[in-house]
């Protein structure tokens, strides 16, 4: 019950008293395709929200804009701002995809801007939603564009100081931007010129790397949760595993995130598997396994989540524990992860792409499960169906997780 975990609503009820019925569609009659990728409280209305997203007049032509949407606390208006075009820049595809709060009140938003080749966008907004013209050029910082696989800014974080950190995937990296949060310029205090590029890095070769979620502990440390693929143990089978680096705010790889001793990157800053305790290739977590995001908790175990592909060809929620120095925590399930299938149905795909931690303890994990069995995909491998909202919560970290409803 909310009264045993110290914390009030939540249970996982929906809130009857907000929007209709516990939901508000943020619907335009401006727009025919539209979608929110992020919240955060706002600074100015109380208990209200700050959604960030995208907004488009047609799904079969016009360009997306990156938009704003302002929620009072009980979901009855929905106020929308959209960003100008870049710089009066050709116009192009925006969108926002994460979005924290400043010290100040203020917001930054990353994102990206363009069409087939995009490029790393971080607006700062005043809490009205105007840009803040002194931030960047005319309030927007664009990063590189036109590198195969740049997709933007995946996720945001507010560092030490004032610092602003943008991370997205570049080409088969990760590239990370540190910005001074009041100037947009870039920190040559983090790797000399504020910009690193990362890749699974294992006995001298670089490995694909793909970048899940990103965090900030308490010593300023930036951790990034992903996966590489193709590297040891799983050389040869092109599969994905979970990885995390944890960078020094010089941008240095903190090789005291030494992960398990058998792992063929301990003592890089970069933790993956173990070697397989079977010698037997993906016969621990299964095949490709990937993480979508990470939190810390009270007591900075490091959590993380995201999806496994099990034999079945199917994937199932995957969740794992860290200790500080990158160890697995076993007190966490007993041996340091978790899979979790069939919340939806059995032979679902599953997977958190959020993961949120209460003062109390509690995890939960907001994510997607597909409910479609095998004999139901095309034999283009493609499914049919529906995705189904789902949240998985855990109060207690010896004990597995449940969707609400189980």
């Amino acid at each position: 019950s909310p009264a045993s975990s110290g914390e009030t609503g939540v249970d996982g009820r929906l809130d009857l008293s907000f929007g209709s019925g516990g939901v508000l569609a943020l619907q335009d009659l401006a727009f025919d395709v539209s979608g929110a990728t992020s919240i955060v409280r706002s600074s100015l209305v109380s208990g209200g929200f700050v959604i960030g997203g995208w907004a488009r007049a047609s799904s079969t032509s016009g360009f997306s804009k990156a938009v704003i949407w302002e929620v009072d606390a009980n979901g009855t208006t929905a106020a929308r701002t959209d960003l100008p075009n870049l710089g009066g820049m050709t116009e192009a595809n925006q969108a926002i995809t994460d979005l924290i709060v400043l010290a100040g009140g203020e917001y930054a938003a990353g994102g990206f801007y363009g069409t087939s080749q995009r490029a790393f966008a971080v607006w700062r907004l005043f809490p009205n939603f105007d840009l803040d013209m002194g931030f960047g050029t005319a309030g927007v910082v664009l990063g590189p564009g036109g590198a195969f696989n740049n997709r933007g800014v995946k996720a945001v974080a507010l560092g030490a100081g004032s610092r602003v950190y943008a991370c997205g995937n570049l080409g088969s990296g990760i590239r990370v931007l540190a910005l001074d949060g009041s100037s947009g310029a870039l920190v040559p205090a983090f790797d000399g010129d504020g910009i690193l590029d990362l890749s699974g890095i294992v006995a001298g070769s670089a490995y694909p790397a793909t970048l899940g979620g990103i965090a900030v502990d308490g010593q300023g440390r930036l951790l990034l949760a992903g996966s590489i693929t193709g590297a040891p143990p799983q050389v040869g089978a092109g599969t994905a595993q979970p990885a995390l680096w944890r960078l020094l705010s010089t941008g240095a790889l903190d090789t005291s995130f030494t992960g398990s001793v058998t792992s063929p990157t301990s003592g890089t800053g970069l933790v993956t598997l173990r070697s397989s305790v079977t010698d037997q290739v993906n016969d621990d977590f299964g095949r490709d396994t990937m993480l979508h995001s990470v939190a810390f908790g009270p007591d900075g175990t490091i959590i993380a989540g995201g999806e496994r592909t099990n034999s079945q060809a199917h994937t199932d929620l995957a969740m794992f524990a860290f200790d500080d120095i990158g160890i697995s925590a076993g007190d966490y399930n007993f041996v340091g992860f978790l899979i979790h299938d069939g919340a939806v149905s059995d032979k679902s795909f599953e997977y958190a792409s959020i993961v949120r931690i209460l003062s109390s303890g509690a995890i939960w994990a907001l994510g997607v499960g597909y409910p479609t069995e095998p004999s139901t995909t095309s034999a283009a491998g493609v499914r049919s169906g529906v995705d189904v909202p789902v949240i998985w919560v855990d109060r207690d970290p010896l004990r597995a997780f449940s969707p609400l409803g189980d």
